[in-house]
């Protein structure tokens, strides 16, 4: 089912069993919705301990948790964008509103920004994407260049 509606998911189910040949009747189909519902629906009918017993039972129960769960995502303010069907949502306007104002991009003549950097208890923290490695570090013991780690000579 995936994200669509489960009325969605329902619909098409149907028309591809009748190309198949299958009539609701069919115990094979109830158990195809099974398979392929989504497994906390499925979780939620068997937890309530009345199982469905006719393809129409499935389709009901199905189509109900899911309709309630997608009124909790709006209540809750989470994705609103799974409400709507994708046979029945308008696809978005290619030009942005009047009232929207986008700004024309600035062209930069400087050098980048410098990485923010802060300083904690172990040590320097980098923003950002960090510093390049410095791999031409010097021995702490006598202070030659090495670019290997190793034992002072």
């Amino acid at each position: 089912m995936g994200s669509r509606p489960a009325a969605d998911f329902f619909q098409q189910f149907k028309e591809l069993a009748d190309l198949a040949g299958y009539s609701t009747a069919d115990k094979h189909l109830i158990d195809l919705v099974e398979r392929h519902s989504k497994p906390s629906t499925i979780n939620t009918i068997y937890a309530s301990g009345e199982e469905p017993t006719s393809y129409e039972d499935w389709k009901t129960r199905i189509t109900n948790i899911d309709t309630f769960w997608r009124k909790g995502q709006i209540v809750h303010g989470h994705a609103p964008s799974l409400l709507a069907s994708p046979s029945s949502s308008r696809p978005a306007p290619s030009t942005p509103s009047p009232s929207v104002h986008n700004p024309a991009p600035v062209a930069s003549t400087s050098t980048a920004p410098p990485i923010p950097t802060r300083r904690d208890g172990s040590g320097i923290v980098y923003g950002g994407h960090g510093q390049p490695m410095d791999l031409d570090r010097t021995c702490q013991k006598c202070g030659s260049k090495r670019s290997e780690a190793g034992s002072c000579r």
